[in-house]
């Protein structure tokens, strides 16, 4: 057995005092969580060993769909979005014997995804931050000719522009399909006439769609605001989730001073500079902390943080930079808490859910989707954004409260997580869009 694995052969977490005292059964669902997400988790105890991906026997990833399995294509603006987002609904999909299309641009995880039974790989160009009338008409142009070719009988799309495209392609060419809103974008949130433009074509996208699936509340309204008869079709799930399994609760490092980890993308509208200001504030006030940074800037947007500026950041010293990691769980088991200060809005992030199970708290801030991650003072705790002081004043608070203190922030985290977070609640949803589809 490897290190990281050795880490996660766990035994049960101890979460009674923290579950009690939010009022959450260590795997139930009460008061708002079940107002606000009854419909998808009614009965998911019960469900959760029949429906849990399984491993995938051996065997080509080429054949037909098994008889009577609808042919099912995911479109996104990465193949790296859909491994690290969502492989789990790719394996439940194939499990039911659906042969699937990824149609996306190509990148290291392209190797990954096909590697998958039942999984085969139509590649796209696709600009992720481009707004060349000529690139945008000619992506525009190649994914309609894959999904005529390919005819799926049902399509998921997922991040902002698969989403408008795929969803206009889909309406000319008479395919069900279901839109997936992982956030707003910062272009609609800033308005204007580009941001009206565009809240114009996803309203055309989403008109169509058999299912509208957004990941937090602010989004939910702003995506009825741009539909008609609506409310029927949009459903709201926490995010891509996070599987309860793989990351299960661990016990916090009782010894070494207080250790902070950012992990993300390394652009600025993710906060890694603000999450850098904070620690070298706190640094030059002689608290004795820790500050990690893991992410690599190969997939941000054009706000990536350059890599000159990283190096200056490494020889500075004030964190440590540690680049992409393949399994993020080790570093969430060695830190005290999670930071994650993003600037613009979100759907909800991945990786305060993934914290949030290991039974570590985060620092995020209030934004639309981070805001929905975190209780506050409960779970972690919200900041404003864009605000260095109002970050490392929080991250302060952690460094100096007692351990016991923040280990009960932790733990209720992973109470919090088992209540609403399960990665299964999104892969259900994704298996009942499709069965209705079936009956219709």
């Amino acid at each position: 057995m490897d290190e990281g694995a050795r880490v996660f052969d766990r035994r049960d977490p101890v979460l009674d005092s923290p579950t009690k005292k939010m009022g959450l059964a260590a795997n139930g669902y009460g008061g708002e969580v079940a107002a606000e997400w009854g419909p998808m988790v009614k009965g998911n105890d019960e469900r959760r060993d029949a429906d849990r991906p399984r491993p995938h026997p051996a065997g080509s990833n080429s054949g037909p769909s098994a008889p009577g399995a609808t042919p099912v294509a995911l479109v996104a603006n990465a193949c790296w979005y859909l491994w690290n987002f969502r492989a789990s609904t790719l394996r439940a999909l194939t499990d039911r014997g659906h042969k699937l299309f990824v149609v996306a641009p190509e990148d290291p995880w392209k190797t990954k995804l096909t590697s998958l039974a039942g999984v085969s790989f139509e590649p796209w160009r696709l600009d992720l931050d481009g707004a060349n009338p000529i690139r945008e008409g000619v992506a525009l142009f190649q994914l309609h000719r894959i999904l005529r070719r390919t005819r799926p009988g049902f399509v998921f799309n997922f991040t902002i522009k698969p989403n408008v495209y795929s969803g206009l392609v889909c309406r000319a060419l008479g395919l069900p399909y279901a839109n997936n809103v992982t956030g707003l974008g910062r272009m609609i949130a800033a308005g204007g006439w580009r941001g009206a433009a565009l809240s114009r074509l996803y309203a055309a996208s989403n008109a169509g769609a058999r299912q509208v699936f957004v990941q937090n509340r602010d989004d939910a309204e702003q995506v009825r605001s741009l539909m008609q008869d609506g409310e029927r079709r949009i459903k709201l799930i926490p995010g891509s989730g996070v599987d309860l399994d793989s990351f299960q609760a661990v016990e916090m490092p009782a010894d070494g001073s207080r250790l902070f980890v950012f992990i993300g993308r390394l652009q600025e509208g993710k906060g890694v500079r603000d999450f850098v200001d904070a620690a070298r504030q706190l640094k030059s006030s002689g608290l004795d902390a820790q500050f990690i940074i893991l992410g690599s800037n190969a997939f941000a947007s054009r706000s990536a943080i350059a890599d000159d500026e990283l190096d200056r950041w490494h020889r500075e010293g004030v964190v440590e930079i540690v680049g992409a990691q393949e399994d993020v769980r080790p570093w969430l088991a060695q830190c005290h808490v999670l930071v994650a200060p993003s600037r613009y809005r979100e759907g909800m992030p991945k990786v305060v859910l993934e914290a949030a199970a290991i039974a570590r708290p985060s620092i995020t801030t209030s934004v639309s989707g981070c805001r929905e991650a975190v209780i506050d003072g409960q779970t972690g705790y919200l900041v404003k954004p864009a605000s260095v002081p109002d970050l490392a004043a929080a991250m302060q608070r952690c460094a100096e409260m007692p351990f016991e203190q923040l280990q009960d922030l932790g733990r209720s985290a992973r109470a919090l997580a088992e209540a609403r977070f399960s990665e299964q609640l999104v892969v259900n949803a994704c298996l009942e869009c499709l069965d209705a589809l079936a009956v219709q």
